[in-house]
């Protein structure tokens, strides 16, 4: 496995070898990751998008696939999973359905923006609601604080109630929006004592959180972002992780969107502007909403979920899920 060269095949000070190509270790004795048969170390027939690290089998060339994953390629969902995905852990996302089946596939539907910036309300930890101002052309809602008694504490934005209800088709989705705080002079950046969630989804009795990463320096314009999977959520009570299953139950029906307004100590006024959430429509004009599951529903349900109760039927509570 050593490239045959006229200067020293290998480093001076490590010791590692100048191997061929597609060759690998201290001493090029093995086949790099997605080849096998050593020393010819051929390239494996796999599916990259469903495939552990390793790829294959360094002897035999046998595919090695994530979880979810099956056939002699790796190419394909197992029974009860969908959305082939090289980014997903697993290879497949498990159908959801709200436990109502396990066959589901693909959404036919696009990806399209949801925008509303009429109706945002701006309440402070106490419920106390502050005066807004609300620019129609520029998608704009502000508050001046200036005659707010007390502008250290935390101010939520709450989304009016065209943005919530039944919102399963934003999974995987995203939610962008832009803040602004106008720093009173000589404020520095504030940097709570505790971690405080910046998006807030609620519904089915579980309120859930985001976090974001870092702050920008008061005045300057902060672009969020979260797509809407578990993992980048926490319950907002236990800080415990966000299950698949929970965030479709909350998403079935959001009751509140809370996008947490201040960054900085003080500030004279605040903004937010235009608060897009991606949903999926058969009228859609972006992407295809690849990982929206759309379920084979018994007669009783409907809904790409089956998160809805077909006519003539009615929702038992004592069951699991929404059923």
């Amino acid at each position: 496995g050593i490239q045959k060269l006229t200067e020293p095949g290998c480093d001076l000070e490590s010791g590692q070898c100048t191997c061929k190509p597609n060759v690998i270790g201290r001493r090029c004795d093995l086949c790099a990751p997605g080849y096998y048969d050593y020393p010819k170390c051929r390239l494996c027939d796999c599916h990259q998008e469903g495939t552990e690290p390793s790829i294959c089998d360094p002897v035999t060339g046998q595919c090695r696939c994530k979880e979810n994953v099956e056939g002699s390629k790796c190419d394909q969902c197992k029974l009860g999973t969908f959305y082939l995905d090289a980014g997903n852990l697993k290879g497949c996302t498990r159908c959801f359905c709200f436990a109502a089946t396990d066959r589901c596939h693909i959404s036919p539907k696009l990806r399209t923006e949801f925008l509303d910036m009429s109706g945002w309300v701006l309440l402070s930890t106490e419920r106390q609601e502050i005066l807004l101002s609300f620019n129609p052309e520029e998608d704009l809602v502000e508050a001046d604080l200036r005659d707010v008694a007390d502008v250290y504490q935390e101010l939520y934005w709450h989304a009016p109630s065209s943005y919530l209800g039944d919102r399963v088709s934003s999974y995987g989705g995203f939610l962008r929006y832009h803040l602004h705080s106008k720093a009173i002079r000589g404020d520095a950046t504030f940097i709570p004592v505790e971690s405080r969630p910046d998006v807030i989804l609620k519904g089915n009795q579980m309120s859930i959180a985001f976090l974001e990463s870092s702050y920008p320096a008061p005045g300057d314009d902060h672009q969020g972002q979260v797509q809407l999977v578990e993992s980048n959520f926490r319950h907002t009570q236990t800080h415990n992780p966000v299950s698949r299953e929970e965030l479709m139950m909350v998403l079935a029906r959001l009751e509140q969107l809370q996008i947490r307004a201040l960054n900085a100590q003080s500030s004279s006024s605040v903004s937010l502007h235009r608060v897009v959430l991606e949903i999926a429509t058969e009228m859609g004009l972006g992407l295809k909403a690849s990982n929206v599951e759309f379920c084979m529903c018994p007669a009783n349900y409907r809904g790409d979920s089956c998160q809805e109760c077909a006519p003539g039927y009615y929702r038992d509570t004592k069951g699991l899920f929404l059923r």
